[in-house]
């Protein structure tokens, strides 16, 4: 009985080790939600933005679609909005238009990223967005930056 006791610390500091690294993070891909930060514009300028999808190269209109922002903004000049409802697959281009500009996103590529990640366990893939291009200027990171 006295060596199963002193077993017990030993235990739990390995389930500790195995478990810890799993944060279970939600990771979501560029399918699924899109993140878009507005640099320079107003609440009121991005409360409507209209989306129209392209085949690469082409004048093609595969689908267009209309953003109505409701959200509660504060007045700064740095926005972030967050599509879920009509992600934007990377295999199309886009021209985005708000406050009567219109921005062209092409060029869009992703790459295969491992969530949850902990070794023993299984990890969830998803596709993170790698880099773009915005009115024909490569860019790279996270999320697409369209700046006034």
């Amino acid at each position: 009985m006295q060596n199963f006791k002193g077993t017990w610390p030993l235990f739990g500091v390995l389930f500790l080790a195995l478990t810890s690294c799993c944060t279970k993070k939600n990771c979501l891909s560029w399918e699924n939600l899109v993140a878009i930060q507005f640099e320079g514009f107003s609440p009121q300028e991005i409360d409507t933005i209209q989306f129209r999808a392209f085949e690469p190269g082409t004048s093609t209109l595969v689908s267009s679609y209309t953003y109505l922002d409701r959200a509660q903004r504060a007045s700064t000049s740095s926005q972030l909005v967050l599509l879920g409802e009509a992600p934007l697959p990377s295999r199309y281009d886009y021209e985005v238009t708000l406050a009567g500009s219109t921005y062209r996103l092409g060029a869009i590529e992703t790459t295969r990223q491992l969530c949850n990640d902990c070794g023993l366990f299984s990890a969830d893939p998803y596709q993170a967005l790698q880099r773009y291009e915005l009115d024909g200027t490569p860019k790279t990171g996270s999320q697409v930056h369209i700046i006034r």
